[in-house]
């Protein structure tokens, strides 16, 4: 990606006590809070969900 003007960073997991810790960003984390803010992310289980239902439950 970086010939495509794209510089990514990797910041490896550290173990502590037998676990995985990663390390994020805050500025990385800012950066995007405008661009994610109108997102919704849901699960939906079951045959009867339907758009209208969500519709509804967007719209409150």
């Amino acid at each position: 990606m970086a010939a495509k003007g794209m510089n990514l960073t990797y910041i490896p997991p550290v173990i502590v006590d037998g676990k995985k810790i990663v390390e994020i960003l805050a500025e990385d984390v800012d950066k995007d809070d405008e661009k994610w803010a109108p997102l919704m992310v849901v699960y939906v289980m079951g045959s009867t969900s339907s758009i209208e239902a969500m519709e509804r439950f967007i719209l409150g």
